[in-house]
């Protein structure tokens, strides 16, 4: 693909109605992250500013040969996590959408019996050329009681797969969403450009 420069459309959250200037009383940093120079292969995204940033290495992803990660944290005073994997098939080969569903569900399956929920209510999401979807889960031995500091009540998980071979998970780790902070990953989310 040499220099091609190819937008990644991550998410299209058309779901939710962003209250008039919240991201505007938050500036954001458009930053380049190269994970390796030999293959070209970066990814660019809009981090808010006072966020802190960390690259580890990549968690297994199925289906993948290579994967990366980013740990990306709001200000101390607030209680997140939003962790970015990024992998990619071999040689970029195209998975089916059946492959896709069975990583989705497998991740999922296994967090099932901890959550308050029975089943996982997945919001598909837009891309333009794949597969995503997310969804929400409630930690059960954390409900009605004081949550400890590195514990979490939410956990959310977002699948996007792309037809150049690119799997792209997140997971988001909070006590409350739908407020400002998880607006903003969200954001990040769907800032996220892969230049090859």
């Amino acid at each position: 693909m040499g220099n091609k420069k190819l937008i990644l459309t991550l998410f299209c959250f058309s779901c939710f109605a962003l209250p008039l200037g919240l991201l505007s009383q938050t500036l954001m940093n458009s930053e380049t992250f190269v994970f390796d120079q030999r293959r070209q292969f970066s990814i660019k995204m809009n981090i808010p500013q006072n966020w802190r940033v960390a690259r580890e290495r990549g968690t297994p992803v199925p289906l993948t040969n290579q994967s990366y990660d980013l740990i990306i944290e709001p200000p101390s005073n607030e209680k997140a996590l939003l962790r970015i994997t990024i992998g990619r098939t071999p040689n970029g080969e195209q998975i089916t959408a059946g492959q896709f569903d069975s990583l989705v569900e497998s991740r999922i399956s296994s967090l099932l019996p901890f959550a308050v929920e029975d089943i996982a209510a997945y919001k598909h999401v837009t891309l333009s050329s794949g597969y995503g979807r997310y969804c929400t889960l409630t930690d059960s031995s954390l409900v009605d009681r004081p949550i400890p500091q590195n514990e979490y009540l939410y956990l959310t998980m977002y699948f996007a797969y792309y037809e150049n071979g690119y799997i792209v998970y997140a997971t988001f780790l909070a006590d409350e969403i739908d407020n400002e902070t998880f607006y903003l990953m969200l954001d990040v989310l769907s800032s996220i450009e892969s230049v090859l």
